[in-house]
């Protein structure tokens, strides 16, 4: 059994595009394939529908298969922020996917959904935002491949983290210590430290690393933390 903190270990960092456009989603993923780590190249996307979030990114399933035959040595992690991500599952696994994270917050069908996944041989990933207690997510966690946690409000990228975050993190590795738990939103050195000490796995970073004069530069340092 692993540890409560995974502080002294390797935590992965996973560079997150938010955009409206197709071609914007283009431009930076090229920019991380040419910085990330040729051990472990994966890329997250948030796709919001506005209507689980008031506002709307791109999140076209076809034009991501067009996007991932691009660049083929790269993993992609898509973070649906929908409302019924059962209806759209089938489609992001056709394109390529290889890991999806849903909402317990959705207004969806969780047991359909997981089904969607496994059936297909696509991770899946238990998300909740910063409002959602833990005993909600632990609930609703039956078969999923792990846990996020979403520490801003789902859908604009930029915002300032809850202040309880590290707690949360905290609470779910104590009840669930083997578990791989992703930590999203407001990531910087800063922040990615105390996930880190908290008990993160995996951290997700969208604004800093490419609002950033040198994405490669800001990755490495949240590599660093």
């Amino acid at each position: 059994m692993r540890s409560q903190s995974n502080f002294y270990c390797p935590m992965q960092v996973i560079p997150a595009i938010n955009c409206k456009t197709y071609a914007d989603a283009m431009r930076r993923v090229k920019i991380a394939s040419e910085f990330m780590d040729a051990i472990s190249p994966w890329v997250h996307i948030d796709v919001v529908d506005g209507a689980f979030a008031p506002v709307v990114t791109w999140g076209n399933p076809a034009e991501f298969g067009e996007l991932r035959q691009s660049f083929p040595n790269m993993n992609f992690e898509i973070h649906l922020m929908v409302q019924h991500p059962e209806v759209v599952v089938s489609e992001w696994i056709d394109a390529g996917a290889k890991r999806l994270v849903v909402h317990v917050e959705s207004k969806g069908d969780p047991v359909k959904t997981l089904a969607a996944c496994k059936d297909r041989d696509c991770r899946i990933v238990l998300s909740c935002g910063p409002d959602v207690s833990m005993d909600k997510l632990l609930v609703a966690n039956q078969g999923f491949d792990g846990f996020q946690i979403l520490i801003v409000n789902p859908g604009f990228a930029g915002q300032e983290p809850a202040a309880n975050f590290p707690d949360r993190i905290k609470s779910l590795r104590r009840l669930r210590p083997d578990a791989r738990i992703e930590v999203d939103g407001g990531m910087n050195p800063e922040t990615a430290l105390l996930a880190k000490s908290a008990g993160a796995d995996v951290i997700v970073s969208a604004s800093y690393i490419f609002d950033a004069k040198d994405p490669a530069k800001a990755y490495e340092e949240l590599k660093e933390v």
